[in-house]
């Protein structure tokens, strides 16, 4: 969250308003930062990146359970991304409290029965 970190959730409102608008929007950065500009991602930033990872991971742990602790909107924008829906509401659609643990069972097709760009077989996919 960039210049955010740390500070009250009430303030990630704006963030999320203009992740409803696009989805390539990046919070304020970390001025503090040795790399400002890297201090922040978009949801499609973190889809990429989240992606990238969970390939690795079923690559190595296909077929069995595995436990995965990340920051709230690193996950719901995987969720979003994993359930088909769009990257912008992430928030909306899956929040998470701090702490939660929820299950995922990518066996599933997509909410909407249909792969498309948003998806992990979508142009944006690593």
């Amino acid at each position: 969250m960039g210049a955010l970190e740390m500070k009250d959730v009430a303030l990630w409102e704006d963030v999320w308003a203009n992740d409803l608008l696009d989805d390539t929007s990046r919070p304020p950065p970390a001025v503090s930062s040795q790399e400002p500009t890297a201090s922040t991602e978009s949801c499609i930033d973190l889809y990429r990146r989240a992606t990238e990872t969970f390939s690795r991971l079923e690559g190595t742990y296909f077929g069995e359970d595995i436990v995965l602790v990340s920051h709230r909107d690193t996950l719901s924008t995987f969720m979003a991304a994993a359930k088909g829906t769009d990257l912008r509401t992430h928030h909306v659609d899956y929040p998470f409290e701090l702490g939660q643990v929820r299950m995922l069972d990518l066996t599933a097709r997509p909410q909407n029965g249909e792969y498309d760009a948003k998806d992990f077989r979508g142009s944006l996919a690593v």
